[in-house]
């Protein structure tokens, strides 16, 4: 039995369902009591999430059709949010993928740098067939 402050949800990789994540990580939100700048938190867990998906939707699966499932749990002590995302999709190397070059633009790679600016922790693990990605951010 899963605890009762968990959104669990399995979604098809398409773009069109990013709006619906946020969604959702904001209605896990809703159920925090007031904090101090917890508008803040959520925009930025909210693109870090997006970003991760927007990233299995293209990388992972490219133009194969795919799914992923969510988890969105508020854990109390300490206080945080965590999203645990799994897929099926193309896995790769978290470690190889170099940062982005702030001194030259550039036109796309910002994604999980971003990420990782926002959370505490950006985790990622492969095996065959199986991938999944652990976000989380105290409050």
């Amino acid at each position: 039995m899963r605890p009762p402050d968990t959104i669990q949800i399995q979604l098809a990789a398409k773009y069109e369902n990013l709006a619906l994540i946020r969604t959702l990580i904001a209605a896990a939100l809703e159920k925090v009591e007031p904090a101090p700048d917890l508008n803040d938190l959520g925009y930025n867990v909210q693109l870090a999430t997006h970003e991760v998906c927007l990233n299995i939707i293209q990388h992972a699966y490219g133009h194969e059709n795919g799914c992923f499932n969510i988890e969105i749990e508020l854990k109390s002590n300490p206080r945080a949010i965590e999203i645990n995302i799994y897929d099926t999709g193309q896995s790769f190397d978290l470690d190889a993928i170099p940062a982005p070059n702030l001194d030259e633009p550039q036109s796309h790679g910002y994604g999980l740098f971003i990420a990782k600016q926002l959370l505490d922790t950006l985790e990622y693990h492969s095996a065959p067939g199986a991938n999944h990605w652990r976000l989380y951010k105290q409050f």
